[in-house]
């Protein structure tokens, strides 16, 4: 409910739905555009970094496709931030480390997309979809 509140905050208006197993957790609405979003959470051990896990706690398959939901919310219940990232442009599909400060730790490797920093996705992005019919 944290990152519903967040989002009506930010001016959208979110739907939950009324099943359980479904692709996503929610749908928000704004402006006539409707975005699917998937909620992870977890707890900073250190306040420099959180991994999430993006993976279904419970399904046949236990990855996420690249069609179940636009936008990954990763809610930091250490820090109480909520970002949100474009689904299709994670580069890395199992878990994700977002920081908070760019320190280097004893593996100091880098990938090809770089650090991703927390503050950086504090804002829903708008990205194109389906318009909602009126």
């Amino acid at each position: 409910m944290i990152v519903v509140s967040d989002l009506i905050l930010k001016g959208y208006e979110p739907y939950l739905p009324t099943m359980g197993n479904t692709e996503c957790d929610m749908l928000v609405e704004k402006d006539g555009k409707a975005y699917r979003v998937q909620v992870k959470s977890a707890c900073s051990e250190d306040g420099e970094k959180v991994k999430f896990d993006i993976t279904r706690p419970s399904a046949s398959s236990k990855h996420y496709s690249k069609d179940d939901f636009d936008i990954l919310a990763l809610h930091d219940f250490y820090s109480g931030k909520t970002a949100y990232l474009v689904w299709r442009d994670l580069p890395h599909k199992r878990s994700i480390t977002l920081r908070y400060s760019n320190t280097v730790g004893s593996n100091a490797f880098v990938g090809a997309n770089g650090r991703l920093f927390f503050d950086d996705y504090l804002e829903f992005p708008e990205i194109v979809t389906k318009e909602i019919a009126g």
